[in-house]
């Protein structure tokens, strides 16, 4: 299981967990699934999959898959392989994927993957979790395959979780998702409603006013860690008007994996407000309408950006991070352009 520096707190998600519930019974008699968790950073996936883990009699095993080039091939399969609770014998074609088992004898990929799947069956019926599969390298992705083909008559019960916003044009999983579709269920993990966030404040910081549990949610879009992380704020300061302290790495993180001048025309988005006209970021920026609709296509994809004609932030916390991180002369600078632009634009509201 993924270690959490503190809990996470479970609200909503009735449907989502009431269908993993079900599939679970169903492989404790006999019939798998694979199924994909998708969501974007902070959703509550895992938290989910944790959730299960607590109501279910299975045994819940877990991998993780890594950002980092570097891990070996069949890496998230390996630590599933290393939980078993019988060992692998040496000579098998296992010893590709576990190499403290001795010298792996030739054999071919599909050898391989077979004798994987047929040592996970052995050890069900249980709960098998790959997270974070956006990150996987391409023999895990190509097992996971193996696996859904067979798994209907497993004894298994396999959950991927990753990150819709960030699977990379070309990557392993970006060709993988095509047939995955056709082999597992997709679940998607929304963001909680403004009710369940209510239901989450409640927990978490006791009886509050209506209008600040709509203002969690206004500022979270109901993304799970955002609006938990602002509850433990509301909880400890009565209000939730900046960024709380676990979150802004977080969100630094997801920013810096744009290209510098995505990064530019985002922050100077976040002066401009929580939305703006493109025509006018275009003019404060300088650049012609085309490239920065370039600039914007990869937040607008991983969701740091709403679809649309507007250019308007998902989360008003990512904004603030924006604005947080910003050097004040720079921050005034920018402001200072913004003010001159919508100067010059007659009658804006």
């Amino acid at each position: 299981m993924p270690t959490r520096s503190r809990p996470e707190v479970f609200v909503g998600r009735a449907a989502e967990l009431g269908r993993l519930t079900a599939l679970a019974e169903q492989a404790a008699g006999g019939t798998g699934a694979v199924v994909l968790l998708a969501g974007e950073a902070g959703a509550g996936k895992t938290t989910l999959v944790e959730q299960l883990g607590r109501q279910t009699a299975l045994p819940v095993h877990w991998a993780s898959c890594w950002e980092d080039e570097g891990q070996p091939p069949y890496w998230a399969w390996t630590q599933l392989l290393r939980a078993l609770p019988d060992p692998v014998r040496p000579g098998s074609p296992l010893a590709v994927l576990l190499p403290e088992v001795g010298s792996a004898p030739a054999t071919d990929r599909f050898t391989v993957h077979d004798a994987a799947v047929d040592a996970l069956a052995a050890a069900g019926p249980a709960v098998l979790v790959v997270d974070d599969l956006h990150w996987a390298d391409p023999s895990s992705v190509a097992l996971l395959l193996h696996l859904a083909r067979r798994v209907r008559r497993l004894p298994l019960l396999v959950l991927a979780t990753y990150r819709d916003t960030d699977v990379r044009p070309g990557s392993a999983l970006d060709g993988a998702l095509g047939p995955m579709a056709r082999l597992a269920e997709v679940v998607a993990v929304p963001g909680l409603s403004p009710e369940e966030v209510a239901e989450l404040l409640a927990t978490v910081a006791g009886a509050v006013p209506a209008g600040l549990a709509a203002q969690v949610h206004l500022e979270s879009d109901g993304n799970a860690l955002f609006a938990t992380e602002l509850a433990r704020l509301v909880a400890q300061r009565g209000q939730a008007r900046e960024v709380p302290a676990a979150l802004g790495p977080v969100v630094v993180e997801r920013l810096t994996r744009f290209a510098p001048a995505t990064l530019e025309a985002l922050e100077v988005a976040a002066v401009l407000g929580l939305r703006s006209a493109p025509h006018e970021l275009a003019e404060v920026l300088q650049v012609p309408a085309e490239q920065l609709l370039a600039r914007l296509e990869e937040p607008t994809r991983g969701r740091v950006l709403r679809p649309g004609p507007d250019v308007v932030f998902t989360h008003a916390l990512v904004r603030a991070v924006l604005l947080q991180r910003m050097a004040p002369a720079v921050r005034a600078g920018w402001h200072a352009r913004c003010v001159e632009v919508l100067a010059a634009v007659p009658d804006r509201e």
